[in-house]
């Protein structure tokens, strides 16, 4: 069907060819625009550095076995701790994981088991405490306590 026959204009030929024109030039333009913008990916925050400092032990402590003990810690904006008993070789002896770290410390009780290894005894020794948050700080006790019967 040619636009101009015998003369006539064919106006329904005319009107369908400027509609796909606009159609298909306007998807032209709009897909230029769209990959003239650069893609940016979301800003993915890094965890900040926050002051996790341990409190207690921190060296020259004696503990008696069997009494109760606080662990202690000052920091903010974690949501659990790894707490982790090191013997003098600076080898793991314990862990405990604490879902209340928010509240600063925890209760040790050195009666007969190592309550940082389930099923476990804890012999008097030499030992340091080290704290590991969620955003990976960590501090440990500057010296050794003891632990006494």
């Amino acid at each position: 069907m040619p636009f101009i026959t015998q003369g006539k204009t064919n106006w329904k030929f005319l009107v369908i060819v400027i509609i796909l024109a606009v159609i298909v030039g306007g998807g032209a333009l709009w897909y230029v625009k769209r990959a003239e913008k650069s893609y940016q990916s979301p800003e993915i925050k890094k965890p900040e550095k926050i002051n996790l400092k341990l409190i207690s032990p921190n060296g020259g402590e004696v503990w008696k076995k069997g009494e109760t003990h606080t662990i202690s810690w000052e920091g903010a904006g974690y949501d659990f701790l790894w707490i982790v008993l090191l013997n003098e070789k600076d080898e793991m002896e314990g862990y405990l994981y604490s879902q209340n770290a928010l509240s600063g410390s925890i209760e040790w009780d050195t009666k007969s088991a190592n309550p940082l290894v389930s099923n476990s005894f804890i012999s008097p020794g030499t030992y340091k405490i080290q704290i590991d948050d969620s955003h990976g700080n960590i501090d440990e006790s500057d010296g050794f306590f003891s632990i006494t019967y």
